[in-house]
């Protein structure tokens, strides 16, 4: 599994593990990082996506748009060091191949594309 990020003005800074081997049932985590606040970490895996959020209020990371990974999926890392990982708790056959993570900068009363993509 390879998970790879983007890069620009605003960009991922490093991505952990470099590759991942999936065992059915078993947990596993992909964790990206970038060089300032986002908004919106968006993972993406084949045609499905988990997106996650920060959020004035409650002033805390969220769970977005993951109806793909319903029941599976949830956030790893400390935001206030630029982090955003994902756990999947139960790995399916389906989870195996090339994952990507995407950023949005965080844009204070922006909406969702209006802020520096990475």
């Amino acid at each position: 599994l390879l998970v790879v990020g983007g890069a620009a003005a605003f960009s991922v800074t490093s991505t952990e593990p470099k590759e991942i081997r999936v065992k059915l049932g078993e947990p596993f985590q992909v964790m990206c990082k970038v060089d300032g606040w986002y908004e919106w970490c968006t993972f993406k895996h084949a045609e499905t996506k988990c997106e996650i959020e920060w959020k004035y209020k409650p002033y805390n990371v969220t769970m977005g748009e993951c109806s793909d990974y319903e029941g599976r999926a949830e956030f790893r890392g400390v935001y206030n060091n630029y982090e955003c990982g994902l756990e999947i708790t139960e790995a399916k056959a389906e989870d195996s191949g090339d994952w990507s993570c995407h950023f949005e900068e965080y844009n204070k009363g922006g909406n969702k594309g209006d802020g520096v993509t990475s």
